[in-house]
């Protein structure tokens, strides 16, 4: 038989065995029928062209059963022309071959197995058509997922958000210099400091990975990032947890956060941590009154803010703020403090006279008294509860049932002496009166 000028085998055999025999045949699985294969069909690239099921290969100047006609091995075989899709399981025509250098993007790009290589210019396949890790890292586009097992377009060269937010592994923002489509922080990089040094990114210690900074996240996302916090009511809901921000300049300039100069840190402010739990796991503030508030050694640290702030008191010994005795609600902590000291009879914890050094401070402690002979702040009179106890006191008189502060001790001035009826005024000293003292002689010995 002749075909197109030249002499072949007419290929009319009715089962595969015969027709494959013969070496310018070719048996069609799909139709059961056995037609001339290309190479001995068509000598001409138009002809080939023309011809169902061919196609010409320039390189060699032959004609070629088409890819999608071949199977896996005559596909591999078909270097230069065809690529075996292992994700779809069929032979392709290589995108370069379909399409020369005159082709644009778009036309490319249109064909679904087919994206342009904006670097060398041409039509090449779609990553996903490679299967296996070592094809798809020889593609100058692609990336390869080990964790799904698939080829994919590296993130910046998906040009809008339709193909860009599908992956993953990427990340579309219309508000970042172009590319627009980038990879996630976590897929960005391995390292803190590269990952540090993006300003898109932050590198979380927790779980050793790099992560979205907190102003990128939704609600949602930043609620659940332990470095992240969410005020709805600031510009950027969303802004890094204060123990997270390690100078001071950052810290302050957030209103939710506080620098602790001692311990040089950033907490959360006191004020806003509403359960006692948080509150205490702070390390830097106390819950106090149903509320979270900084501790007063944190709070201040000199002598003259400490004692303005009434809830705060100078310990000179520790050379530190303190809390006041007062705000101590139980024995074991107000007898643990130096300066304090537990009344049984009140359940209450005052401040230790004998921790104040100065006349001045004792005189204003409702429950101290100077000692002027002594030099030292005691406990005044009427707080001590025994008799024994107040009779070995200078200062003070048991009368009753109770410890009294003598006369001349307790008042300075005629008019406040004369006052009290267990006092007068005589020879510019305030005595015990004579209802006070059995004897005149006695009276005057006092």
């Amino acid at each position: 038989m002749c075909i197109r000028d030249r002499c072949t085998s007419k290929c009319d055999a009715t089962d595969a065995t015969t027709c494959t025999a013969d070496t310018t045949c070719q048996w069609q699985g799909s139709t059961s029928t056995c037609t001339n294969q290309c190479s001995s069909k068509c000598f001409t690239e138009t002809c080939c062209k023309n011809a169902e099921g061919c196609m010409f290969d320039i390189n060699n100047g032959q004609c070629r059963t088409t890819c999608s006609q071949l199977n896996r091995q005559a596909c591999v075989n078909e270097v230069g022309m065809c690529s075996y899709n292992d994700v779809v399981g069929r032979c392709e025509m290589l995108c370069g071959i379909t399409y020369n250098s005159t082709t644009t993007a778009a036309i490319c790009n249109a064909d679904t197995m087919c994206m342009y290589d904006t670097t060398n210019m041409v039509c090449d396949q779609r990553c996903i058509s490679y299967a296996t890790q070592g094809t798809c890292i020889t593609m100058s586009m692609c990336k390869w997922d080990s964790d799904n097992n698939l080829c994919s377009r590296m993130c910046i060269y998906n040009t809008n958000s339709t193909t860009c937010t599908p992956d993953i592994t990427c990340d579309w923002a219309d508000s970042r210099s172009s590319p627009l489509c980038r990879s996630k922080c976590v897929y960005r990089y391995s390292e803190p400091t590269s990952c540090n040094g993006d300003g898109e990114c932050m590198w979380d210690g927790s779980v050793t990975q790099c992560a979205d900074k907190c102003q990128r996240l939704d609600e949602g996302h930043c609620r659940q990032q332990a470095m992240c916090m969410y005020d709805i009511t600031q510009a950027d809901p969303c802004r890094m947890a204060c123990d997270y921000l390690s100078d001071q300049t950052s810290c302050i300039s957030d209103t939710w956060c506080t620098w602790t100069a001692s311990q040089s840190i950033c907490t959360k402010s006191c004020p806003i941590i509403t359960s006692q739990a948080a509150c205490l796991q702070t390390g830097v503030c106390e819950w106090t009154y149903e509320k979270c508030q900084k501790k007063c050694s944190d709070r201040h640290t000199t002598l003259v803010s400490c004692n303005v702030d009434s809830n705060c008191q100078w310990n000179p010994y520790s050379n530190s703020c303190v809390n006041t005795c007062s705000k101590k609600t139980d024995g074991v902590a107000c007898t643990a403090d130096s300066m304090c000291e537990w009344v049984n009879s009140s359940s209450t914890c005052i401040k230790s006279c004998a921790s104040i050094s100065n006349a001045d401070s004792c005189h204003t402690e409702a429950n101290c008294m100077w000692s002027i002979t002594d030099g030292i702040c005691k406990t005044t009179c009427t707080q001590i509860s025994l008799d024994t106890t107040c009779k070995t006191e200078a200062m003070c008189s048991w009368r009753g049932s109770g410890c009294e502060m003598l006369c001349k001790y307790q008042y300075g001035d005629k008019d406040s002496c004369n006052a009290d009826l267990r006092c007068m005024y005589e020879a510019g000293n305030c005595a015990p009166s004579c209802s006070e003292s059995p004897t005149e002689p006695t009276r005057l010995l006092s």
